[in-house]
C-alpha cells in the first residue's frame, strides 16, 4: 500500500468512526430544535476533531520522504554541496506544510457539506435513518475529490525534489513517466505514448511541451495544451513524473 493509499485508509476509519457518533446522537431522539443547534455547535465541531483526523494528517505529510541524495548521486549528475541540501531541506518543508494545509481546507469544506446535509434532513423532516444513509452515501473525508488532492500532493512533493536537485542543469533531459490511469487527461496520455526517445531538457519542460490537443475555455482558450514539470495544467490527480533520462537507460 503506497502512501497516499495510507493516508485514504485513515480517512475512511475516520469516516466510520464520525458515522458512528452521529447514529448515537441520533439514537437520543432529540428534537429537531436540539439536533439543528448541536450540529451548528462548536461541540459538533469538537466531535470531528477528537476523531483524530489532524493527527493522521500530520503523520502523512511529515513521511513525505524524497531520497534527493540518492537520486542526485545515483544518476551522476548533480554533485550536492551542504548548502544545496539546506535549501532543498527548507524548500521541502514548506511543501509539506502547504499540503498538509491543502488537505485540512478540503476536509473542512466536506465537513461542512455534511452539516449541510444534516440541517437539510432535519428541515425536510427526514427521520434518522434515511439521514445516515444520505451521509453514507457522500461520507466528507473520503470523496473522489479528496483522493485526488491526496494522490496529487504526494507526487508533487516528488516532482518538486527533482525539480530543485536540477534546477541549474537546463540541458539535463527527463522522460515522462506514471502511466496511463482512467482518468489521464488526453495530453497527459499522448506524451506518455509519444514522447520523445531521447527526453526532454528541463529547459524544454519548464517552457512546456506542446501537444496536439487545443484549449477548449478558460483563459487559454484557442492555445495548445502543454505539459510542464508538474503535469498539465491543472494538474488535478495527475501522478506523472519526469526521470532523468539515465535512471531509464539504468534499467
Amino acid at each position: 500500500m503506497g502512501d497516499a493509499e495510507k493516508i485514504i485508509s485513515e480517512l475512511k476509519k475516520i469516516d466510520g468512526k464520525l458515522l458512528t457518533a452521529i447514529e448515537k446522537i441520533l439514537g437520543k431522539n432529540p428534537s429537531k430544535e436540539q439536533l439543528l443547534r448541536f450540529i451548528n455547535s462548536n461541540e459538533f465541531n469538537t466531535l470531528i476533531e477528537d476523531l483524530g483526523l489532524r493527527k493522521s494528517l500530520a503523520q502523512y505529510i511529515s513521511g513525505f520522504q524524497f531520497d534527493y541524495k540518492g537520486a542526485a548521486t545515483g544518476f551522476g549528475a548533480v554533485e550536492l554541496t551542504a548548502q544545496r541540501i539546506a535549501v532543498i531541506n527548507a524548500n521541502l518543508d514548506l511543501i509539506k506544510n502547504s499540503y498538509g494545509r491543502t488537505i485540512l481546507g478540503y476536509y473542512g469544506a466536506y465537513t461542512d457539506l455534511l452539516k449541510s446535509k444534516l440541517t437539510a434532513s432535519i428541515i425536510e423532516g427526514v427521520d434518522a435513518r434515511e439521514t445516515i444513509k444520505r451521509i453514507v452515501a457522500d461520507t466528507p473525508l473520503t470523496t473522489a475529490q479528496v483522493g485526488a488532492v491526496v494522490n496529487t500532493s504526494y507526487a508533487d512533493y516528488s516532482r518538486a525534489g527533482v525539480a530543485k536537485i536540477y534546477e541549474d542543469k537546463p540541458d539535463q533531459r527527463f522522460y515522462y513517466e506514471g502511466g496511463v490511469i482512467p482518468t489521464s487527461s488526453d495530453e497527459c496520455k499522448w506524451l506518455y505514448e509519444n514522447q520523445n526517445p531521447e527526453g526532454y531538457t528541463k529547459k524544454e519542460i519548464d517552457g512546456g511541451i506542446i501537444t496536439p490537443f487545443t484549449h477548449t475555455s478558460g483563459l487559454y482558450i484557442g492555445e495548445p495544451k502543454k505539459i510542464y514539470w508538474f503535469g498539465r495544467q491543472p494538474n488535478y490527480n495527475c501522478r506523472h513524473e519526469w526521470f532523468p533520462v539515465e535512471a531509464r537507460n539504468a534499467q
